[in-house]
Parts: C-alpha cells; sequence; structure tokens
C-alpha cells in the first residue's frame, strides 16, 4: 500500500466520522475528525514539499476537482445518514418493553 492511498484512506474516514458526529451534534467529535482531517494533508505536503504540492494543484483539471467534491459530499451524507441510524436505534433501546416510567405530577394550583 503506497503512501497516497493511505492518505485517501485516512480523508475519508474522517470525513465520514465528522458527518457521523455532526449528526449526533457531537461538537467533540466534529473537533477530532477535523483535527485528523489536517493530519493527512500537512503529512503530504511536508513529504512532498510546497512547490510540488502547488505544481500538482494548478495541473489539476476542473472536472477532477467537481468529482472529488462530489466523492466528500457522498461520503459525509454516508456519515450523517449512519448517524441518524444510530440515534434511531438508540431510541428504539430506550422503548424497550418493560422500561419502568415514572410520572410525576405538580400541584399548580395554589389555593
Amino acid at each position: 500500500m503506497d503512501l497516497g492511498a493511505m492518505f485517501t484512506g485516512i480523508s475519508f474516514i474522517t470525513i465520514f466520522f465528522n458527518g457521523f458526529s455532526w449528526r449526533k451534534r457531537s461538537a467533540m467529535g466534529i473537533l477530532i475528525s477535523v483535527a485528523l482531517a489536517q493530519i493527512s494533508f500537512v503529512l503530504r505536503v511536508t513529504l512532498e514539499g510546497w512547490p510540488k504540492f502547488e505544481e500538482i494543484a494548478m495541473r489539476t483539471s476542473t472536472y477532477d476537482i467537481t468529482t472529488a467534491v462530489l466523492v466528500v459530499i457522498g461520503i459525509w451524507a454516508l456519515g450523517y445518514i449512519a448517524g441518524g441510524i444510530s440515534l434511531k436505534k438508540k431510541e428504539k433501546m430506550d422503548d424497550y418493553p418493560g422500561k419502568i416510567i415514572e410520572n410525576v405530577a405538580f400541584d399548580t394550583d395554589n389555593k
């Protein structure tokens, strides 16, 4: 496995985790995923050098950029959907049969 594939895998996982955390409204998860996404970029620029990175960025076609944006949106959306499924399962677990529910009545009459 080459280094580029590892960086791409790390990026995909962090994008998915960001969508998942966004759905669950987990601020810590969002911050962690954003920080992990920066690791891939910083390591790639450090290893290849900024001039090489700029050269690659300048030669990238509009089609490639559009495809990359759509892939990122798709992976983030999958994480967002998975986070929603996780929340629904948690809600169903909270409503299992035999759950004890305590109703508390407050006297609001001030007579």
